[in-house]
């Protein structure tokens, strides 16, 4: 592969646009409060404006990845990017819940294909050398956007207008925008596989064992990290009686261990090799996770923030690892499809979280409320938040307190699912990932074409 000069340029700028891209869907936990009295949305109503914009991003991430390999993937990106954009201004206008779910549906599915797109442009951008080190950066900026989406919106939603939360991303979006389209050279597959009849047989050439591994090492690993995220914030509020961007602040030492990752992950699977580090970075992992469920309690403890750091460490270096093997094990021609079905997967694993992490924390929480007075017991078998209320009604520090208590142990539950999933992860990355990367990238399909200059 001949080396493209502005490669480094549109990488800042391609990561920019996943950043962008990300950061409203990850405040918009934190702002489902003021949505509910902003828009009049119902429970229901509110559970779509999250799960609506999950499915979109989840249907759309293979065909968007196949139609960059067929179409262009710099004409798709750019496509996707103004698509996302005007979704984010029809949520930000939203006068109805119906509005804001179509909104959330349009900027699913549009940031299904930025994502996609982006990781397959990096196989073609980078060769097998620099190729870790360009996926470390990729995915530092995609994991940037968890911790900072709540901080950003607590922050929005406490002191401004609340659809500035939406709109806060734009200006940078843009930026991005006129940076790839400028610095980034299209490339496109005219393999039979990116054509709608070929997308199943194209499917099946992605079935080799170091992908499917690899994609279930970042399955595992968006599954605990989802796991650490839906919690934390949780106990950050109910416990420790923080806002929501003091929540989202705390989450900081999580991002620098994310951000440490993306930096250290290409430089430590060069060395070691893909199996030894993304074992070793799972089982940094369990035993950050297994620290934190031996120590989450009703007051702040001093190991949290150090535990917190290196589950991110852990956590960001087994997602960073594994997209590059993930890419090494698909051939250039099908590597827009390759990225989505890994994509894919990975939401799969952040899926499956939120809806294992929550019933092991709920069914925990609720077990240890033990006996609490009436209206209060009532309050707090529907959700934490309402108990607490209910108990500062009654003005019984006692209740609030039992609460607290059964929280921290509901969470002290979870923690230990994820450190049994973290643990899992280390086997499983001995027992089935390669020693050591591909020493080169997969040779580039004849049907590959590539414009842009050298």
């Amino acid at each position: 592969m001949t080396s493209y000069r502005y490669r480094w340029w549109a990488l800042g700028f391609l990561t920019t646009a996943v950043f962008s891209v990300s950061l409203p869907a990850t405040l918009l936990n934190v702002a489902l409060p003021t949505l509910a009295g902003e828009l009049g949305a119902s429970s229901g109503e509110l559970s779509w404006f999250v799960s609506s914009y999950l499915l979109a991003l989840t249907v759309t991430l293979l065909p968007a990845g196949a139609a960059a390999d067929r179409w262009g993937r710099k004409k798709i990106l750019l496509a996707a990017i103004a698509a996302f954009g005007a979704g984010s201004v029809l949520a930000a206008s939203a006068t109805s819940p119906s509005v804001f779910i179509a909104a959330q549906i349009l900027s699913g599915a549009a940031a299904a294909a930025v994502i996609t797109t982006v990781l397959a442009a990096l196989a073609t951008l980078f060769d097998a050398d620099e190729r870790p080190r360009a996926v470390g950066v990729w995915a530092a900026g995609a994991f940037l956007a968890l911790p900072v989406g709540p901080i950003l919106g607590g922050l929005i939603l406490t002191s401004a207008w609340w659809g500035w939360a939406f709109l806060a991303a734009l200006p940078v979006l843009a930026a991005a925008f006129v940076g790839i389209a400028i610095t980034v050279p299209e490339s496109r597959s005219d393999d039979p596989a990116t054509t709608a009849r070929g997308l199943l047989r194209g499917l099946h050439s992605l079935l080799n064992a170091r992908f499917l591994a690899a994609s279930a090492m970042a399955a595992l690993g968006m599954f605990v990290l989802f796991g650490v995220l839906y919690g934390m914030p949780q106990h950050a509020q109910a416990v420790l009686s923080l806002d929501p961007a003091g929540s989202g602040l705390r989450l900081l030492t999580l991002l620098a261990g994310v951000v440490v990752a993306g930096g250290l992950s290409g430089r430590l699977t060069g060395r070691f090799g893909v199996r030894a580090v993304i074992a070793t970075s799972f089982a940094v992992l369990a035993l950050a996770l297994g620290i934190g469920a031996a120590t989450i309690g009703v007051d702040e403890s001093p190991l949290t923030l150090a535990w917190m750091f290196a589950a991110g460490l852990g956590a960001g270096v087994v997602m960073a690892a594994a997209s590059t093997a993930a890419l090494e094990a698909v051939d250039t021609s099908r590597v827009g499809l390759g990225s989505a079905s890994f994509q894919v997967v990975q939401r799969i694993g952040g899926g499956l979280s939120a809806l294992v992490s929550a019933t092991v924390l709920t069914a925990g929480y609720t077990a240890a409320l033990g006996s609490l007075p009436g209206p209060v017991s009532e309050a707090a078998r529907r959700n934490v938040f309402d108990g607490l209320r209910a108990a500062d009604d009654l003005r019984s520090d006692a209740a609030a307190q039992a609460i607290r208590q059964a929280f921290a142990e509901g969470l002290g539950h979870m923690l230990w699912l994820c450190c049994g999933v973290a643990a899992l992860g280390a086997i499983a990355a001995v027992l089935l990932l390669p020693r050591r990367s591909a020493a080169a990238a997969p040779a580039q399909s004849e049907h590959t074409t590539t414009k842009g200059h050298a």
